[in-house]
């Protein structure tokens, strides 16, 4: 019984904010920031590809959980994403050779186009539809 309530919890929780362009974005800076940076030691870094891919990817991974708590500011938190993950193919090692970059890219997207849903509205096909030959 109890793990029936918090499930319940966790999908109202997960369905009130772009959960899905978090988690893919989070994914997708984790994938900038670490994919490059393995094989390099913390005292040998390649200059400022190095430092990009950590400043690039660390701001993406921290926008995705951002989103989360902030489902407000998801417009603005899409768009920097985005452009984050852009510059972080010129700056970091194609952007975490193409697959952080990708993946923060469909992220990004994803909290852009998040719309929180409407309690008090009905579904179109809950709605009686117009008889024929009268207007409204």
């Amino acid at each position: 019984m109890r793990s029936e309530l918090s499930w319940a919890r966790w999908g109202r929780w997960r369905r009130s904010r772009p959960f899905w362009g978090g988690l893919v974005s989070l994914a997708g800076g984790l994938t900038i920031l670490l994919l490059p940076a393995n094989y390099f030691t913390v005292l040998a870094l390649p200059g400022v590809a190095g430092l990009a891919g950590f400043l690039l990817g660390g701001l993406i991974a921290a926008m995705g959980p951002l989103s989360w708590f902030l489902p407000e500011q998801r417009v603005v938190l899409g768009i920097a994403i985005v452009l984050l993950a852009l510059a972080s193919f010129v700056y970091s090692n194609l952007g975490g050779f193409l697959i952080g970059m990708l993946l923060s890219i469909i992220g990004g997207s994803l909290a852009f186009a998040w719309k929180p849903s409407t309690q008090g509205s009905t579904p179109p096909h809950s709605q009686p539809s117009p008889t024929p030959g009268t207007y409204p």
